[in-house]
């Protein structure tokens, strides 16, 4: 996952046609929300986890 953190816009510019720049950028950024929002659910059971264990 830090893979895709650290090199996915890279990987994604490299490997995929794109329409525009505009239209790469605009893709990304989607994928960033998703990110932090997959980010978020994996720290929240985490957190959760880590409670009922205490």
């Amino acid at each position: 996952m830090i893979a895709l953190g650290l090199r996915g816009n890279k990987w994604a510019w490299e490997n995929k046609e794109w329409e525009s720049v505009e239209h790469f950028v605009k893709v990304q950024k989607r994928w960033e929300i998703v990110g932090y929002f997959a980010l978020a659910f994996y720290l929240f059971f985490a957190v959760k986890r880590l409670i009922e264990i205490l």
